[in-house]
């Protein structure tokens, strides 16, 4: 049997633009799961170079849950902010992933 070999992937090297991280950190939090979310943030974190400003923030490589106040915090951390817009106004953007 030939073994294949793999390498290692890390999603920060391909969110090297401020759009893409918007984008992959939405589509992560419309899945609604807080392991996701953390994951994500955890990825755009060493995509930004700002690890160290999300744990300050709360968010380490353990976290797995996050409750609103880190999330919020979190966010911050990474030069972002969560906004709320209603669904039939999302309905009617571009998909900025489809670009």
């Amino acid at each position: 049997m030939t073994r294949t070999e793999t390498l290692p992937f890390d999603a920060a090297e391909y969110l090297d633009t401020v759009e893409a991280q918007e984008v992959y950190l939405s589509e992560m939090l419309l899945d609604a799961d807080p392991s996701l979310i953390a994951h994500a943030l955890r990825t755009v974190a060493r995509a930004r170079d700002r690890i160290g400003q999300l744990r300050a923030a709360g968010v380490d490589e353990h976290t797995d849950q996050l409750d609103a106040h880190t999330l919020i915090r979190a966010v911050a951390a990474l030069g972002l902010r969560l906004t709320v817009r209603r669904e039939e106004d999302l309905a009617r953007e571009p998909d900025l992933a489809a670009e």
